[in-house]
């Protein structure tokens, strides 16, 4: 396939020639033309057209490539395009009903590991409960031998 350059420069004289060609055609047009004629360049013409539209497309594909090979696209998308405003005509809710909210929340759950959160947070209480346990535990001894010091009177 030759280069997008090549494309381009064939397409340029193509608008040439088909400047210089249509002279002629208009001078047959105010003339009359025959209906095999007509048929003819009709046929022609959409053939032509095709050729034309293709080569739009490859040209266009090239020049969308260049642009997206620019190494500082996004600030040049910041410094020529209003973010806000592009973003004010956007149905929020529309957007939100396009996403795939069960997946996503699937993910989320997938990606956080619950039951080490489970865990940690068991041996926390569990930790504390303990604490509380051991604390009431001295109380109570502390107790105990402050009554067993009264029976003993010591």
């Amino acid at each position: 396939m030759p280069s997008p350059t090549v494309l381009l420069g064939a397409a340029a004289g193509a608008v040439d020639l088909a400047r210089w060609a249509v002279r002629p055609a208009l001078a047959l047009a105010r003339a009359g033309v025959p209906d095999w004629l007509t048929t003819a360049l009709d046929r022609r013409g959409r053939e032509a057209q095709a050729d034309l539209e293709h080569a739009a497309d490859v040209v266009l594909r090239w020049v969308v490539l260049r642009v997206l090979t620019i190494s500082d696209l996004t600030r040049m998308i910041q410094e020529h395009l209003d973010l806000n405003l592009l973003a004010e005509g956007l149905d929020v809710d529309e957007v939100i009903s396009r996403l795939d909210l069960p997946t996503i929340a699937q993910e989320v759950i997938d990606s956080v590991d619950l039951p080490a959160i489970v865990r940690e947070s068991s041996e926390t209480v569990a930790s504390e409960a303990l604490a509380g346990v051991r604390s009431q535990a001295m109380q109570a001894d502390d107790a105990v031998s402050h009554l067993f010091d009264k029976i003993l009177r010591r």
